[in-house]
């Protein structure tokens, strides 16, 4: 799915300008994952981050899920998650089917 420069050019400059408020990583992930899922109309989503403090993350379209458990899931030992994360390297966007079902 592709976005057209001017629109990706505004949406990047109001994303900016709400992760400058943000009070943690947390709510930086809540952030940036509503405006990808507004932009890209996606229906669910789930966004994780790794920082020194461990695993954070937020989901999107998905009623009943609490980001805390999701996230402790994901950050199991030999996560798929985990080891993208560790990698680095260039963002991923990753198909259905590509994590293990949550318990």
């Amino acid at each position: 799915m592709e976005v057209e420069p001017l629109r990706l050019d505004s949406l990047v400059a109001e994303l900016h300008e709400e992760l400058a408020r943000a009070g943690d990583l947390a709510e930086a992930c809540s952030v940036v994952l509503e405006r990808a899922a507004h932009a890209f109309e996606l229906p669910r989503a789930v966004l994780v981050a790794g920082s020194g403090a461990g695993l954070r993350g937020a989901v999107w379209g998905l009623p009943g899920s609490h980001t805390g458990p999701l996230i402790h899931d994901l950050a199991e030992e030999g996560s798929p998650v985990i080891d993208l994360i560790e990698q680095g390297g260039d963002p991923a966007v990753l198909p259905a089917g590509s994590f293990p079902p949550l318990k």
